[in-house]
């Protein structure tokens, strides 16, 4: 009872003072101001409270200092967001600042940002990098594709050909369109660990993917026994969607999907886990013998949709015994979803179709379209003058992101079941952690604004702007990235792959390849 009272009492005097005086991205729910100003930002008290919330904060900015107030980590972890950038102002600022206070909390609370590893291998001194945006920003899910058709970066003991195989993509042939530049690299369990007690001490949780039944490509070059065609594939080198399916009724692959699943959960303590489940052709599901008899027991026929949710059943009953839920991408279209799966809305046309679907089927939402969320597309209007962009495909403009509202206008208390938004970064064309950070911001900064704010009370889009431009600089001297375009950037495919290190993946390819059969 104490706790809450101090809550009260110190959040009693907030109140909405309509023009902030706090250069602070995503903008704070409660914002006034005292007199005075303080050029003291060291914290001279904080206290856990009641009443909060998982990543509510309160922040009084006094002559002598800051004093906080919280109830979880999380809650400090996001007033630390804020403190990182009140000093970043107070640094342009030699006057101090205004005392005041500030109270906050999120609208949603998912808010992620997906990095795709599985098509390149970053460096873990990037991700951490992009870690660190992420935090000042408060987003709080860092989701990692960890396999693709271009490649497998999760550790699987007792399956070592993944790393030596799986794990290299050699360079393209010069003839090849939409080419990958050649990549190779595991994370070890360690790294990975590393990198989530990193994310947790700053109020953001690991989601692990591991794709499944297609984009498999990288795990079929290893392991074709463990597919329907078992015929030896090749780590692709370009996009596009496989045809190549695992198995689901073969023993060595069930086994593979079980040491899979408790390597996850050793390393991941995130109660979610990604299976993927887009883009999966299903041919080789219907001609495969052992799928047809499968079906055949249980009066299936071709319905391979009924084997889809039979499947996923199956692995929702092997992350249940590590306490794990899953989280597919949606096809609206699609009828092997179960009540109580969370699903991430991606599809051209789903939005805002999605909401009142996955509604009535019982499941939760992260929306993810790719119309606004994919930020792997150019910034610009016109795509050829932003030369380290994606080439091809319609642009996401700032505007587009910020006024975007994932509930599209609905209730926040109609549509419960929408657990938040989520990022994509897809790595076809982000070779590097310097065009991962060039690609996602300014643009992730506007998504922050109607991700933790709501979208109905958050500023102008011009008030942003304002503020956009002052944290460019901040973000620079920060981070050490620039998110200015200059006539000297030019395309990465100069700037981020020597001929040396593509000689010396090349050669570790050809040593996989040798011992491939063995």
């Amino acid at each position: 009872m104490k706790s809450i009272l101090l809550a009260a009492a110190f959040l009693g005097s907030l109140c909405w003072a309509g023009t902030n005086p706090y250069n602070i991205i995503p903008e704070p729910v409660n914002v006034t101001t005292t007199s005075g100003t303080t050029k003291n930002l060291k914290i001279v008290h904080e206290q856990k409270v009641a009443g909060l919330g998982n990543e509510g904060y309160a922040m009084k900015l006094t002559p002598g200092g800051v004093e906080l107030r919280y109830t979880t980590p999380n809650g400090k972890a996001m007033a630390m967001a804020t403190l990182f950038q009140l000093q970043d102002q107070l640094s342009d600022t030699p006057e101090g600042l205004p005392c005041g206070s500030i109270q906050d909390s999120p609208d949603f609370g998912w808010r992620g940002m997906m990095v795709d590893v599985g098509r390149y291998h970053y460096p873990m001194k990037e991700i951490y990098n992009f870690v660190d945006a992420m935090h000042y920003y408060k987003y709080n899910v860092l989701h990692l594709h960890l396999t693709e058709d271009q490649g497998w970066r999760l550790p699987v003991p007792g399956y070592d050909k993944l790393r030596t195989i799986g794990a290299v993509r050699p360079s393209a042939p010069e003839s090849q369109n939409n080419s990958l530049l050649a990549n190779e690299g595991m994370y070890t369990k360690k790294e990975l660990q590393d990198l989530v007690a990193y994310c947790k001490a700053r109020g953001i949780q690991v989601l692990p993917e591991v794709e499944m039944p297609g984009h498999n490509m990288a795990l079929a070059a290893s392991y074709p026994e463990f597919c329907c065609n078992t015929k030896r594939a090749q780590v692709w080198t370009h996009g596009g969607v496989s045809s190549k399916l695992i198995c689901p009724q073969k023993p060595a692959t069930k086994k593979f999907l079980k040491d899979t699943f408790n390597t996850v959960q050793q390393i991941f303590p995130f109660p979610y886990i990604h299976i993927g489940g887009d883009e999966c052709p299903m041919g080789d599901w219907k001609k495969c013998p052992d799928c047809q008899a499968a079906r055949a027991k249980k009066g299936q026929g071709d319905n391979v949709e009924a084997q889809m949710s039979d499947f996923t059943k199956s692995l929702t009953a092997m992350l249940a015994k590590h306490r794990k839920k899953p989280i597919l991408w949606y096809d609206i279209n699609k009828s092997y979803y179960h009540k109580g799966e969370t699903v991430m809305s991606w599809l051209p046309g789903e939005f805002p179709r999605c909401i009142d679907k996955t509604k009535e089927q019982g499941i939760d939402l992260i929306v993810t379209p790719q119309f606004k969320y994919y930020l792997a597309r150019t910034q610009m209007k016109f795509p050829a003058d932003d030369v380290r962009a994606r080439p091809g495909g319609a642009p996401i403009l700032l505007k587009d992101c910020y006024n975007f509202d994932p509930r599209n206008g609905r209730d926040k208390n109609d549509v419960k079941h929408i657990k938040g938004i989520n990022l994509c970064m897809w790595a076809e064309w982000i070779p590097s952690g310097e065009l991962l950070m060039y690609m996602t911001y300014p643009r992730a900064m506007a998504v922050s604004e109607t991700a933790w704010g709501s979208h109905k009370n958050r500023p102008s889009l011009e008030e942003f702007e304002k503020k956009m431009e002052t944290h460019k600089k901040h973000f620079q001297k920060r981070f050490g990235y620039t998110l200015e375009r200059t006539v000297e950037n030019k395309p990465y495919r100069e700037k981020f792959i020597t001929q040396e290190e593509i000689e010396r993946i090349n050669e570790n390819y050809k040593k996989g390849q040798q011992n491939a059969d063995k």
